[in-house]
């Protein structure tokens, strides 16, 4: 089972589902709606990313594209919808104008409650259109400690720079083609609080990060906005469109079962690879998995926080637990675990190769990419994924994490 998920055109032996109520970006740089599987692509260079497998996610702002919609509330400014072509290529973003009075000029996104310990990641897609360069963002409810400068990010549109706030965990701008930027920031709530609309943008005329500070206004500057998201996650996700309700979007799935699954397993031996990202460093994040559906037949390799893992439990008993090495969230990397009786290893981007020579092997029945039986999520990327049925030399190990899998020299059957 060898899948260039780069180059992908068809892997019948997999069941795809997932990903219903999201997007992804196509080979031309558009955002459009999903499909199964969900292969991405980096919208200004067109550089494939691979399948993109991400948990379930709601975006809890609703009319996340029309701006002009009284769910907003809004403050010294006014919105003419359907005035340019967003990033769908379609002509749906809004202009956001400036009026002519003196103030802090805002745009309150609609009703939200929030849970203390709980990560938010508030987005928004936005473009100059005349005038205007300066884009603010930030956490203005209790739930964040109030709006000050520490919940906020200021983004300079024509630069594609950024300054945030010390209080907010990152806050990113990218580029997304055609003069467009898709900013972000990332903060954990502190206090749970009922529905509030205080996560928020504001048109600024200085690069500061100064929440109080208003200025006076021409009427006629401004600039584009599109795609407004907050998600309940510690990362940028996917953008999932919404109307007059929130939008769940359902969790990826890539799973090989009953014959298919059979046709690609041994029960002697075997080798996993994939190149791959994690678009965050936190919490369980399956690679590859193989297991019965149980907790108690499993050969996994997962990130742990940012350490890469192989384990191997058999009968509910941990045969094998091996860190690879460490990871860091968006940042592709090449790697590979292999098993037969009493004989593991693995290998990170060509590393020392990690081994653990004791131990017996589970009874599994499916293979999984980017999740696990567990209901954890890769939260990233693949280029490609590999099962081997035999058990790959150490050395071969490190040749095909230092130089890809190809560097075996064998035809991977398309």
């Amino acid at each position: 089972f060898d899948v260039d998920w780069a180059s992908y055109i068809a892997e019948d032996r997999a069941t795809f589902s997932g990903g219903a109520g999201g997007t992804r970006v196509t080979s031309v740089g558009l955002v459009a709606a999903a499909t199964t599987p969900r292969i991405m692509y980096t919208p200004v260079t067109l550089a494939v990313l691979g399948l993109l497998t991400e948990e379930q996610l709601t975006n809890l702002l609703t009319y996340s594209e029309q701006f002009d919609n009284g769910a907003w509330s809004k403050a010294r400014a006014a919105f003419t919808p359907n005035a340019a072509t967003s990033p769908d290529g379609t002509v749906n973003a809004d202009q956001w104008v400036e009026d002519s009075a003196t103030g802090v000029r805002t745009l309150f996104g609609n009703s939200v409650s929030y849970v203390s310990g709980t990560t938010y990641t508030f987005s928004i897609f936005a473009k100059p259109a005349a005038g205007v360069r300066y884009l603010q963002m930030y956490f203005g409810s209790s739930a964040f400690g109030n709006s000050n400068a520490a919940n906020a990010a200021v983004f300079d549109l024509n630069a594609g720079t950024r300054i945030m706030g010390a209080s907010l965990i990152s806050a990113t701008i990218t580029p997304v083609g055609n003069g467009w930027y898709r900013c972000s920031i990332t903060k954990t709530a502190t206090v749970t609080i009922a529905a509030t609309n205080y996560s928020l943008i504001a048109l600024r005329n200085a690069y500061s990060i100064d929440v109080a500070t208003g200025y006076t206004g021409d009427s006629t500057s401004g600039l584009y906005i599109w795609g407004a998201q907050l998600k309940p996650v510690a990362f940028m996700a996917s953008y999932a469109p919404t109307t007059s309700a929130a939008v769940t979007q359902t969790a990826d799935s890539t799973t090989v079962t009953s014959t298919s699954f059979a046709g690609i397993h041994s029960a002697t031996a075997g080798t996993l690879y994939a190149e791959f990202n994690v678009l965050q460093a936190s919490g369980t994040r399956p690679i590859v998995s193989l297991d019965d559906n149980t907790a108690n037949e499993r050969i996994e390799m997962y990130v742990d926080g940012t350490d890469l893992k192989f384990k191997v439990v058999d009968g509910g008993v941990t045969q094998c637990d091996i860190t690879l090495g460490t990871v860091a969230a968006d940042t592709f990397y090449k790697a590979a675990v292999a098993w037969s009786a009493n004989d593991f290893a693995g290998c990170l981007s060509g590393g020392t190769v990690q081994t653990d020579t004791s131990g017996t092997l589970p009874t599994v029945d499916r293979m999984r990419v980017g999740s696990d039986q567990a209901g954890n999520y890769q939260n990233g990327h693949q280029k490609r994924t590999a099962r081997f049925l035999e058990r790959l030399t150490n050395a071969e190990l490190q040749t095909i994490t230092a130089s890809g899998i190809d560097a075996l020299g064998y035809d991977s059957g398309w």
